[in-house]
């Protein structure tokens, strides 16, 4: 449901709201959890792509996002990653101008 309001919850995040003493969430929860899990800002979404591309080009190659995505931090599943990837408008070299 957090995904569905524009927000993409690490499983850390997740765990904060969910314990296993929880049983349910009501609408209220979940406005309570929206209010207090803001979306990430443009400017701290280039901050991190720019972290990505050591080169300073202004573009992060396919394979190195995936990479990143797969085997850092919180790691995503092929699938999830794939879904992202797809969304992304990488040019026909393989890069992600990630300022657009």
């Amino acid at each position: 449901v957090l995904q569905q309001a524009g927000r993409n919850p690490s499983q850390k995040t997740v765990n904060k709201y969910w314990t296993s003493q929880t049983t349910s969430l009501n609408f209220d929860d979940f406005c309570t959890i929206l209010k207090q899990e803001k979306p990430a800002t443009k400017t701290e979404l280039l901050e991190a792509f720019g972290k990505l591309d050591t080169d300073n080009t202004g573009y992060i190659l396919h394979d190195e996002l995936y990479q990143v995505l797969t085997m850092r931090g919180e790691r995503m599943s092929r699938d999830e990653v794939s879904c992202i990837l797809k969304q992304g408008d990488f040019n026909c070299g393989g890069k992600l101008d990630y300022n657009k």
